[in-house]
C-alpha cells in the first residue's frame, strides 16, 4: 500500500513538471553590457522564417501579423507575461503605437519606429502552439505546448544581437498562461545571462 502511494506520488511529481528547451546565440559580442532597457515587442504567428531586419523579412513575417485582430488577446497575454518576467526592462506592445488590423507598410513602420523611444526590438515568432493528449491513471487530459523563435534587434543599426529557439511544454495541471510564463521566465534569464538586460529579479513560480 505504501509502495503504491509512493509510486503515485512520484508519478504526480513528474506529471506536474513543465519543461523548457532553449537554444540561444549571442550574435554580437560587442552588445554585451549594453543593457537594453526599453524594448518594442512584435509578435507574429507567420509560418515563414525570420532572419534579418529588412523589408523582405518584414513583409514575409510581420506585415499584417504584428497588429492582427485575430491574435490581439494572445499578444496582450504574451506582452503581460514578458513584462512580468523581465522586470527592470520596459516592454512596449505594438498595439500602443499601431492601429489594430490595419496594413502598415515597411516604410510607414520605420517612420513610426523613429518616433518611438525604445532601444531594442524583440521579434517573437510562434513556430508551434498546440495541445497534446496524455493519459494519467486512465484519464485523458491535455497539456499546452508553445515553441517560439526570438530575435533581439538593436534599434540604432537594425542588427540582430540575439536569437533563440525556446520550447515550453506544460504538464496537465498547467494552464496555457503557466506555459507562457515559463517561456518568458527563461527568456528573461537567458537575456540577462548574456548581458543584454538588467537582472529580471522576479521570475514566475511554477506550478501555480
Amino acid at each position: 500500500m505504501v509502495k503504491a502511494l509512493l509510486l503515485s506520488l512520484i508519478s504526480l511529481i513528474f506529471a506536474s513538471c513543465a519543461t523548457v528547451n532553449l537554444n540561444s546565440h549571442l550574435l554580437d559580442p560587442d552588445s554585451q553590457g549594453m543593457k537594453y532597457q526599453r524594448i518594442l515587442l512584435l509578435y507574429s504567428d507567420s509560418e515563414e522564417m525570420f532572419y534579418d531586419w529588412d523589408e523582405e523579412n518584414y513583409n514575409y513575417v510581420l506585415y499584417g501579423k504584428f497588429n492582427s485582430l485575430a491574435q490581439e488577446k494572445f499578444r496582450r497575454d504574451l506582452g503581460q507575461s514578458i513584462s512580468r518576467n523581465l522586470a527592470g526592462t520596459r516592454i512596449f506592445s505594438a498595439d500602443q503605437f499601431f492601429a489594430i488590423h490595419r496594413p502598415v507598410s515597411y516604410q510607414d513602420f520605420m517612420n513610426k519606429l523613429s518616433e518611438i523611444d525604445v532601444d531594442g526590438i524583440l521579434v517573437v515568432n510562434a513556430r508551434a502552439i498546440y495541445q497534446d493528449e496524455v493519459f494519467i491513471d486512465g484519464d485523458s487530459v491535455f497539456r499546452s505546448n508553445m515553441e517560439f523563435q526570438c530575435f533581439l534587434i538593436d534599434k540604432n543599426n537594425l542588427s540582430n544581437v540575439y536569437l533563440a529557439q525556446i520550447g515550453a511544454h506544460g504538464a496537465p495541471i498547467h494552464s496555457s498562461m503557466n506555459v507562457m510564463d515559463r517561456f518568458a521566465s527563461n527568456l528573461g534569464k537567458d537575456l540577462h545571462a548574456k548581458g543584454l538586460i538588467s537582472n529580471p529579479r522576479t521570475f514566475a513560480q511554477y506550478p501555480r
